[in-house]
């Protein structure tokens, strides 16, 4: 079902919060009576994220922060104005958006993601029809200090060509965004990353996030190419699939050093090869990990490694996992350098 936004007259205003240092613009988003004694009230969050970007030119400020209460919010402004299905929520330089409010808090601190759901969805059509859904819930070209803390992200529907056929919970084409404790759920895409694709030397940080049935082609949660270097910490991969390869993730690309750092990775399945994470051409540390009980149809239960370079250390754990042919665990081919150290492999098969 559908959720729709916590009033029918969604108010959303810009102010300097009384407490804040004066270069920040603070930007809040929530119902009548929400925010009280704030003022230059806007209708949409979209309108809202332009109004934050247009403060950033005045030079008295150099930040924005962008305080959202509890609901379901959907991007309102299309891309391409003869494609209802390409408005997206776009990532801004030096713009924070927080999410878990519920319109009173005074400080960031007060506030409590996990109690407020706060949502970002791609079901801007007939609810339930994910044919009609944006292709990309969020995007980021290029952004440098750009945060997203505390949201759901979730049914993105990238089912095209090209672009439109990847990331459709959020496309990063060179962006340098902090994700933290944000959901990436109920995301597909037709050829690569369901949640997230990260292209053109993206350089993106992940901090506690969740992604969670998510799907694609290759790269059930998340695709990284061209060189793109994420870094995840603590984050979980929990029932994602691939169609084809990396039921979570797929590292593609030369030079490519993505750092994966007490990550969980549980229930991912590939129809093909790694259960958990494909590398190709690609060198990741993984450390203080676990993979548990991933599947692959062909090779690589949990990891499988194509002519990259993986340095896998510190305690990391691979359990439970299951190939259809080679390597319960751990599969590799095209003269991969495979580094495991201080590991524990147990019970795959």
């Amino acid at each position: 079902m559908k959720r729709s936004l916590i009033a029918t007259a969604l108010v959303i205003t810009l102010a300097l919060a009384a407490t804040a240092s004066a270069d920040t613009a603070y930007v809040y988003v929530g119902p009548p009576g929400s925010w009280p004694d704030l003022y230059f009230p806007y209708t949409d969050l979209q309108e809202a994220l332009e109004a934050a970007a247009e403060r950033l030119l005045e030079p008295e400020f150099d930040q924005a922060e962008i305080w959202v209460v509890a609901g379901s919010y959907t991007p309102s402004e299309p891309v391409d104005p003869y494609d209802p299905r390409s408005a997206t929520f776009g990532l801004i330089s030096n713009v924070s958006l927080y999410g878990g409010f519920t319109g009173a808090e005074t400080d960031r601190s007060q506030r409590d993601p996990l109690l407020n759901v706060t949502i970002l969805s791609g079901d801007i059509g007939v609810s339930g029809n994910a044919l009609d859904n944006c292709y990309h819930v969020l995007t980021d070209n290029g952004t440098t200090r750009a945060v997203l803390d505390g949201f759901t992200v979730s049914d993105g529907y990238a089912d095209e060509t090209g672009p439109s056929s990847k990331g459709a919970g959020l496309f990063n084409n060179g962006g340098s965004p902090t994700i933290v404790a944000c959901i990436f759920s109920g995301n597909v895409a037709d050829d690569d990353g369901g949640a997230v694709y990260n292209t053109s030397s993206a350089d993106p940080e992940f901090l506690t996030c969740t992604f969670t049935g998510n799907q694609a082609t290759d790269g059930g949660a998340m695709y990284s190419d061209a060189g793109s270097c994420p870094g995840l910490e603590e984050c979980l991969f929990n029932g994602n699939v691939a169609l084809n390869d990396g039921g979570a993730m797929y590292d593609d690309g030369s030079s490519t050093d993505s750092t994966l750092e007490a990550c969980t990775f549980d229930g991912n399945t590939a129809g093909n090869a790694g259960g958990a994470m494909y590398v190709h051409d690609g060198d990741p540390t993984i450390k203080l990990c676990q993979y548990l009980d991933n599947v692959s149809g062909g090779d690589g239960g949990a990891i499988y490694n194509d002519a990259g370079d993986p340095v896998i250390e510190e305690e990391t754990l691979f359990s439970g996992n299951a190939a259809g042919d080679n390597g319960g665990a751990l599969a590799g081919i095209n003269n991969g350098d495979l580094t495991v150290t201080n590991c524990t492999l147990s019970d795959n098969v």
